[in-house]
């Protein structure tokens, strides 16, 4: 039907973005003014706050697409199959319901109240950006779509649940970077 949409906030693409560059930046200062031994010393703390900053706000994100709702999250990410959704909430933030219970997304937040007054109507239609609005909006529409074209009124034989997985990159990623910097404070 349709191609599938990924959903992510530019605010925390920049946040993410910003905090690498300060780390390189912060690890070029340690180079220049103490040399290597700084760097060793130093250097890994930056290293953890860019790890730790990309994690938590550039790798999530939510993705629409005709199998159903991805959720990905900072440690986990969830697959909700169209046939257990059962509605979508945009309330504090952006949660997807379903058979089997709720499911949460930290890259998603409720729009703030600047957001809703700051949006305006361009040639009809609404400039907006990403919020839990916004994505409950498309995965509401998407979801009819899918049900009006009869794809969701069929009966499965397999029962269809919700998929669960640890984000082991990302994890990995800030416990190595973790460990570089506690061992760069330990040999400082």
């Amino acid at each position: 039907m349709r191609p599938t949409v990924v959903y992510r906030t530019a605010v925390s693409t920049v946040l993410a973005r910003v905090s690498v560059v300060l780390a390189v930046l912060a690890i070029a200062y340690f180079a220049v003014t103490g040399g290597v031994p700084e760097v060793i010393r130093s250097g890994g703390v930056a290293g953890l706050f860019a790890t730790s900053m990309w994690v938590a706000f550039a790798l999530p994100h939510v993705t629409v697409s005709d199998g159903g709702v991805t959720v990905r999250n900072v440690l986990r990410t969830t697959h909700v199959p169209w046939p257990i959704f059962t509605g979508v909430d945009s309330r504090w933030a952006l949660t997807i319901h379903t058979t089997e219970g709720d499911v949460g997304s930290w890259a998603i937040p409720a729009a703030s109240g600047f957001a809703a007054r700051s949006s305006r109507d361009v040639a009809g239609q609404a400039e907006r950006g990403v919020n839990a609005n916004t994505v409950a909006l498309a995965i509401g529409a998407r979801h009819r779509e899918l049900r009006d074209a009869g794809y969701l009124g069929r009966r499965t034989v397999q029962r269809v649940l919700t998929e669960r997985t640890w984000n082991r990159g990302a994890i990995t990623a800030v416990a190595v970077a973790l460990a570089v910097a506690a061992t760069g404070a330990l040999l400082g």
